[in-house]
């Protein structure tokens, strides 16, 4: 019986581990992607790449959440790769705001309002 409960323990740590993994190289690949973007100056495409992978950030953050109750060992670092990858989000949306800003004074002279 206890060994039983022990090798049911094992997998579920196991997996839920190999699922936060597989979520945190996920979200990795995914911003190679939108840094190709921004460091190839396509800052409408970038900024249309940042608002889907917040998106795809925030549904791997719900799930990241539901794997830390099978495996609460690793999801104190995975929840730190979160904290920081929201935080790179972040400095990716004002960045790209910045540049579109600038690009419109060079292009108009001025920069409109916006709200």
């Amino acid at each position: 019986m206890v060994k039983r409960f022990c090798r049911f323990f094992l997998i579920v740590f196991t997996t839920c581990a190999f699922g936060q993994f597989i979520l945190e190289e996920a979200l990795q690949n995914y911003g190679f992607g939108v840094y190709i973007l921004i460091s190839n100056d396509m800052w409408a495409e970038a900024q249309d790449g940042v608002y889907s992978y917040q998106q795809f950030h925030n549904s791997c953050d719900s799930i990241m959440k539901v794997l830390a109750v099978g495996n609460p060992i690793s999801a104190v670092w995975f929840d730190k790769f979160m904290q920081a990858d929201k935080k790179k989000i972040a400095v990716w949306k004002n960045l790209i705001a910045f540049k579109m800003v600038e690009r419109e004074v060079k292009k108009n002279g001025k920069a409109r309002h916006r709200r």
